[in-house]
């Protein structure tokens, strides 16, 4: 049995959470994230983004992840107010997520079409404001859609996601 992925808020500095995403010993990415500002840094292998996570919509909220030039590239809707779970958008295709809120909270993201798992992590360290929030997708709305980039980002294939899948 492979070993399931991780996110580690591995240290908290100068206003930003550094959470690492790991698979077993093999950390894959790591992302600075600032809650003021609601940006993320992320490195993976030689690629270094930024993103701006932004929150839309009074009636039907959403949560929207735009790139360092201002370009939506993925979406998060809530299925309803408070729910956790809803949809990822990302480059055109659609993904079911649902967000356990055991103790140590497990992100899965589905394929819409089959409601199959696609992928499964779950979360060490997790931060204490996070701790009795309404809505814990929205505290976790950078990690869910850091995760979901990663498994897409330019150039994998789908060889690829699957090595990383359940």
């Amino acid at each position: 049995m492979s070993s399931k992925l991780q996110w580690a808020l591995t240290t908290k500095r100068f206003g930003y959470q550094v959470y690492e995403l790991a698979k077993g010993n093999l950390k894959l990415l790591s992302m600075a994230f600032d809650p003021s500002t609601q940006t993320a840094r992320i490195d993976f292998a030689e690629t270094r983004r930024a993103f701006r996570i932004e929150r839309k919509g009074l009636l039907k909220s959403k949560i929207v992840m735009k790139n360092e030039y201002g370009v939506n590239i993925s979406q998060l809707d809530f299925e309803a107010a408070g729910a956790n779970k809803g949809y990822i958008h990302l480059d055109d295709k659609r993904f079911l997520y649902s967000v356990d809120e055991s103790d140590k909270e497990q992100i899965t993201i589905y394929h819409s079409e089959t409601e199959q798992p696609l992928i499964s992590c779950s979360l060490a360290n997790r931060p204490a404001e996070t701790s009795g929030r309404k809505n814990v997708v929205q505290a976790y709305s950078h990690l869910l859609m850091t995760l979901c980039w990663f498994l897409f980002a330019p150039g994998k294939t789908e060889k690829e996601v699957m090595e990383f899948g359940l």
